[in-house]
């Protein structure tokens, strides 16, 4: 029933099956997995625990508990379900599975350590322990390794597929003479912050550079990215024909790059003068945006999406006398607290990341989550405070304040799982300091 994806009728047969013997472990443990499919992962933790107390020897039960209970945010619980796991066979799946949970915990060094050891056992052909490796190693600052093994996301649940172009993967080949085509992948902020990594491709590898976007990023970096030899959309013709392709994340596996010395730096993205001069009131001004977008090319992230948001009502304290806010957040349904609070928002008139560039540029701060805005602020140098949740290792690492990617940027952290009270707090303390400190000047 199950292979044929008669859930129900599956389930039926299952309750049949522990009335007629409660003793059959298989029965409870499946029926976890009937709950955990579900999204019931608190359920399908006490099925398996009951398929546990009949056959505490089995690995199997025990990760698959770990696995249910870090569903359920019971960490303790999960990490004693992994560790007996381990303790009676060490598996591919329950080293995996806890690193990730070490990863969620901000256990960096822990979560390597099993991480490495599930791609001993079992990392051929699994880009997903590849990715989730790369992610901590790149946390972790070794960024040579990291980006090694990150190159492997592609086909990754959670990551998009490689783009099915007719020319040869790029592997650190030499490039004097050749031509490459770089092109870009998962959300927008990803992209604007891998735009960097195009520049030792020109200048190191004196390679002809080739630089593919997607169309709301078009017109800000054919704008911005002068020293690429050609900016063309997403999945058009390049102008000659390129000897190698790569995606822009791929760079660094190959290139010398690491935190101390990321290409370009701030200012790489710039926003076109277009003669219009606004009349501001006098004072700070500041824009907002409160939510993560839709990850339309990552749908299985969308609870990371979630988690990373906030609400309006979350940041409406920034309001006050002195102060103009202004919402870049592009799609709401807040309009009328907007109204409510003199909020004013431009981005019905947005058409595309030049456009919110510019009104970027008119800014003094900007205050956002983590999202497409907080990097496109801080590519543009402009002061911007970002609002982090508690396990964010890609790309922040382990950042509580500064970060390595963009001068301008002041991180506000989590300091646990679903805490934004904290960081808040702290926010609104620096920003009030910073509204007194105009006041007076």
């Amino acid at each position: 029933m199950l292979r044929n994806g008669r859930r129900e009728e599956a389930c039926e047969i299952l309750t049949e099956v522990l009335r007629l013997d409660p003793r059959i472990a298989d029965a409870w443990a499946v029926r976890g997995r009937l709950e955990a499919d579900c999204g019931r992962s608190f359920n399908a933790m006490l099925h398996h625990g009951f398929a546990i107390q009949l056959a505490s020897g089995r690995h199997d039960l025990w990760c698959n508990r770990g696995i249910d209970a870090m569903g359920a945010r019971m960490y303790k619980e999960s990490a004693e379900s992994f560790e007996r796991s381990l303790a009676i066979e060490p598996t591919f799946e329950a080293h995996y599975n806890y690193g990730n949970l070490l990863s969620a915990l901000m256990k960096v060094p822990e979560a390597i350590e099993h991480f490495e050891a599930a791609e001993k056992i079992g990392g051929v052909d699994n880009p997903q322990i590849y990715a989730n490796l790369g992610v901590v190693l790149i946390a972790e600052g070794r960024w040579k390794d990291g980006f090694n093994r990150y190159r492997h996301r592609f086909n990754a649940p959670g990551f998009p597929t490689r783009p099915t172009l007719n020319y040869p993967i790029w592997r650190g080949e030499p490039l004097v003479g050749k031509t490459i085509l770089l092109y870009t992948e998962q959300g927008f902020g990803d992209e604007i912050m891998s735009y960097r990594f195009a520049w030792p491709m020109k200048q190191q590898r004196r390679a002809r550079v080739i630089v593919s976007v997607r169309p709301p990023m078009y017109r800000l970096a054919r704008e911005s990215l002068g020293f690429a030899d050609a900016v063309i959309l997403q999945y058009d013709e390049p102008p000659w024909k390129p000897d190698y392709m790569a995606a822009l994340l791929d760079v660094p596996a190959f290139v010398d790059i690491d935190p101390a010395e990321i290409p370009l730096g701030d200012n790489y993205l710039m926003a076109k003068h277009t003669g219009v001069n606004l009349k501001w009131p006098e004072g700070l001004k500041v824009g907002l945006c409160w939510a993560s977008g839709k990850r339309d090319l990552q749908p299985s992230v969308a609870d990371v999406a979630k988690q990373k948001s906030l609400t309006f009502k979350h940041l409406a304290p920034l309001a006050r006398p002195g102060v103009t806010l202004v919402c870049l957040q592009q799609t709401h349904n807040d309009k009328e607290a907007l109204a409510e609070l003199g909020v004013k928002d431009p981005m019905p008139g947005v058409t595309d990341f030049a456009d919110t560039a510019w009104w970027i540029s008119q800014l003094d701060l900007v205050i956002t989550v983590d999202t497409a805005v907080a990097h496109l602020a801080g590519a543009m140098g402009v002061p911007v405070w970002n609002l982090v949740r508690f396990d964010a290792l890609w790309p922040w690492g382990k950042a509580t304040s500064d970060t390595p990617w963009y001068d301008s940027m002041t991180i506000f952290r989590q300091p646990k799982p679903f805490d934004w009270g904290t960081p808040l707090k702290a926010l609104f303390a620096e920003f009030e300091h910073l509204v007194e400190k105009r006041k007076a000047a």
